[in-house]
């Protein structure tokens, strides 16, 4: 609660936050394409070494969609920097903190802005099931749920924006919380963006940037850069942090 009143803060209700899980779940668009690239033959005691294959953006972009294909769990923070993103009804999401486990379970922390007061709700996913902490320690069943296994489903946007990419490159190397990435940068059309932005404008460019790990080839950040509509602060960006791979997760339906 903040300000010298002490008041209230207005609490979300179910059907306020029902678009919480889509607009959280759409930042795993990430970036990336090219050309096949190798490195020239070398001599080795005379003889020429065998060439190492240098993977291209596309080549990246592949690996990373298999490896987190095959994650079993993962964990993620969410921020944003100059912005938020409106979820519904004068919410303004600023940071989400989850987890997701395979095939079809799903938890996060969700802190955003509402009439002037930080509010905080808690959600988790079973299934087709979906229940919110509004307030306390009570849990309200979400009506109609989207379940994380269609959240992160590939044919429900996360992998259309990655294969929509415009103009794609390898923009850089860096080491990223101890971990050695390629980044990989092009452009993405807001219009495949629209389950993060309801009002995202089709036609409209934002850069994005996928670091992928050089040993293990799994995606560690997402970065979205640019306004997804004309209301959108010019220097709004929206980052994910991807990490904690394969731990063992157990997430239950919260008790009744």
């Amino acid at each position: 609660m903040r300000g010298a009143a002490r008041r209230t803060a207005p609490v979300p209700n179910a059907r306020t936050l029902s678009w919480l899980l889509p607009a959280i779940a759409l930042l795993l668009a990430a970036c990336g394409s090219g050309k096949n690239n190798h490195k020239a033959p070398t001599q080795q005691g005379g003889r020429l070494a065998t060439p190492t294959p240098t993977l291209s953006a596309q080549d990246l972009i592949n690996a990373a969609i298999q490896t987190t294909n095959d994650l079993s769990a993962f964990h993620f923070v969410l921020t944003h920097e100059n912005g938020s993103t409106p979820i519904a009804n004068g919410i303004s999401m600023t940071k989400a903190d989850g987890d997701f486990q395979k095939p079809d379970r799903f938890k996060a922390a969700v802190t955003g802005q509402l009439s002037g007061f930080t509010v905080n709700v808690n959600t988790i996913s079973v299934g087709d099931q979906v229940w919110l902490n509004l307030t306390g320690n009570k849990y309200t069943p979400l009506p109609n749920g989207v379940g994380a296994a269609a959240i992160l489903d590939p044919n429900n946007g996360v992998l259309k924006a990655l294969k929509g990419v415009k103009n794609p490159q390898i923009a850089g190397h860096e080491k990223l919380n101890g971990v050695d990435t390629t980044i990989v940068s092009g452009d993405v059309d807001a219009g495949d963006l629209t389950s993060l932005a309801q009002n995202a404008q089709a036609g409209k460019l934002v850069k994005g940037k996928a670091w992928i790990g050089d040993a293990d080839h799994r995606l560690y950040r997402l970065r979205i850069d640019g306004p997804l509509n004309d209301q959108e602060p010019a220097n709004i960006a929206r980052i994910i942090d991807l990490s904690q791979f394969n731990e063992k997760l157990d997430i239950q339906p919260p008790p009744q």
